[in-house]
């Protein structure tokens, strides 16, 4: 992990190497509270053939940084989406825009032998968002993390979150309404 001037996008460029697979950044950074030009990101990271990931947990119901490029928005579902803090979790929105095939993320596009050779790539494709239609990252990042570290939520915890996620705007995913 490389850490660059998030105000500096071509330090962002300067900092790819060929280990990198992805560049990460805040929608508002802690602790400076600044906002990065997530187009400029996007074009080195997509220039790269890497995807764009921010955290949008600070910028829930503000930001909508798929709107600006970004291929995928991650945020804390236990702070501004719940607000309870009854139970920890997140939420992973990928744009549907990022072409995983190629040749970079083989995770997505060669046989998985923990899921019978399944190619996530070339069942799932690349649609966007998680809940109307997989791609092939949020069903390889899913299923997989489910077959490799298997965990057991408590039912409560399961009720929060799913009354959480029915209640949470759209701009808290990263899209508009």
């Amino acid at each position: 992990m490389t850490f660059v001037d998030s105000r500096d996008p071509e330090a962002f460029r300067k900092a790819i190497t060929p280990k990198t697979r992805a560049i990460y950044a805040e929608t508002i950074g802690n602790p400076k509270l600044d906002v990065p030009d997530f187009e400029a990101l996007a074009k080195i990271a997509h220039d790269a053939g890497l995807p764009l990931v921010v955290d949008n947990t600070v910028g829930v119901g503000l930001v909508a940084p798929i709107e600006h490029g970004v291929d995928i928005v991650v945020a804390s579902a236990t702070k501004y989406i719940g607000g309870h803090g009854t139970s920890i979790g997140g939420v992973i929105v990928d744009s549907g825009k990022f072409a995983w095939n190629n040749g970079k993320f083989p995770e997505f596009t060669d046989p998985d032998p923990s899921y019978h050779g399944l190619k996530f790539w070339d069942v799932f494709g690349n649609s966007p968002g998680w809940a109307t239609s997989p791609s092939s990252s949020s069903c390889a990042c899913s299923g997989c993390a489910i077959s490799d570290r298997p965990s057991a939520r408590s039912t409560r915890s399961s009720s929060s979150r799913a009354r959480d996620a029915a209640a949470a705007p759209a701009p808290a995913l990263g899209e508009r309404a």
